[in-house]
């Protein structure tokens, strides 16, 4: 089966989640002992595929959670257990927003499978998803557990609805054509969609500020995204610092001295919270002698606060309109003002919880 074109369904849109009977994953007693038995994850929402046609190959699957885990126990049917058939897990949120993207987690007969770099979690989320896998006289069985922080992104409040579509790949014979088996339909799951308790993400124990509208884990914290789709906070497991803020882009920033930004090293704010600079995006001038107007380098004026950080500032500081900034200057009463190579200045001032633009000179 193409993930890709599932894929590209679920991010197409999920308007019919909001049609269809919604079923309540339950709560869990207790984490079940991760053993290959579905049996196990009790009580649970079950979930059946059958494949049509001839082949005696299906799944049974069961779905709970615990805490801040969804555990996922799955008994499949297969004649004739093959290394080449895998089991693939589709997790969306349709809540999320139009920017965020499902994972695909991969299993086989012998356990947990390498994910596809372009449909699977981040690294960081397959390495914490733990999967226990055996062979029954029916076929195989497969008891995953998968912490909040490897789910893909989720909304911050509201109904936490949840789209997940299994897709096992039968093969009759190691070189034949593999038979898709899956409980989902053009993107969606047949007839209903699933739902998350609210218990589910109090256990988290988080508390995004207001604007931030959907969640997503990161290898040493959380990421919390706003209206506009774009990371706006962020909460570490330890104290934040300018070092660690930068891990929690997904691409690289760039460091101010190669991009010829004369970013301060320290900045506080006049109640001596300590701020952070980040740069992203694409430097206009990487080429001598021209200017892309297609790109721009943006920077991101965090305040760190225990292991928070939050966006109080985005601005250009290098574009083909302003051109490049040649100084950043905040005093201690607030004002910070950016100066260009066009002459141009750029002024804000601290209106208590983010920076205020006030005048272009």
């Amino acid at each position: 089966m193409c993930f890709a074109v599932l894929a590209a369904l679920f991010l197409a849109g999920t308007s019919r989640a909001d049609e269809r009977p919604v079923r309540i994953v339950p709560s869990l007693a207790k984490a079940p002992a991760l053993d290959a038995n579905p049996k196990g994850v009790r009580p649970a929402v079950e979930i059946k595929a059958g494949a049509n046609g001839q082949s005696r190959a299906g799944f049974t699957a069961r779905v709970a959670h615990w805490q801040d885990t969804l555990f996922l126990g799955v008994d499949i049917a297969e004649p004739k257990v093959s290394p080449n058939e895998i089991l693939e897990v589709e997790m969306h949120f349709p809540g999320a927003g139009p920017t965020a993207r499902g994972y695909t987690y991969r299993f086989g007969v012998d356990g947990k499978r390498a994910f596809d770099p372009e449909l699977g979690p981040p690294a960081f989320a397959n390495k914490w998803l733990k999967a226990a896998t055996r062979k029954t006289a029916r076929g195989w069985t497969l008891e995953a557990s998968i912490g909040a922080r490897s789910l893909p992104r989720f909304p911050a409040k509201g109904p936490l609805l949840v789209e997940l579509c299994m897709s096992y790949e039968h093969r009759d014979e190691v070189a034949s054509t593999a038979v898709p088996i899956s409980n989902c339909e053009g993107g969606s799951m047949r007839g209903e969609v699933l739902r998350l308790p609210d218990a589910f993400r109090r256990s988290l124990k988080i508390d995004p500020p207001n604007g931030v509208v959907a969640l997503e884990g990161s290898e040493q914290g959380w990421l919390g995204f706003g209206a506009l789709h774009q990371p706006i906070w962020m909460i570490a497991d330890r104290p934040m610092t300018p070092e660690l803020l930068r891990t929690f882009f997904l691409v690289e920033p760039l460091d101010p001295l190669e991009a010829h930004i004369a970013v301060p090293s320290r900045m506080q704010l006049p109640d001596r919270r300590r701020l952070a600079a980040v740069l992203t995006g694409r430097d206009p001038f990487a080429e001598n002698g021209r200017c892309d107007p297609e790109t721009e380098l943006k920077m991101g004026i965090y305040v760190l606060d225990g292991p928070a950080a939050r966006a109080v500032l985005e601005w250009p500081v290098a574009s083909c309109a302003l051109g490049r900034a040649t100084s950043v200057v905040l005093d201690g009463e607030g004002a910070l003002t950016l100066g260009f190579a066009s002459g141009a200045t750029v002024d804000f001032i601290w209106s208590g919880d983010h920076f205020e633009r006030t005048e272009i000179g």
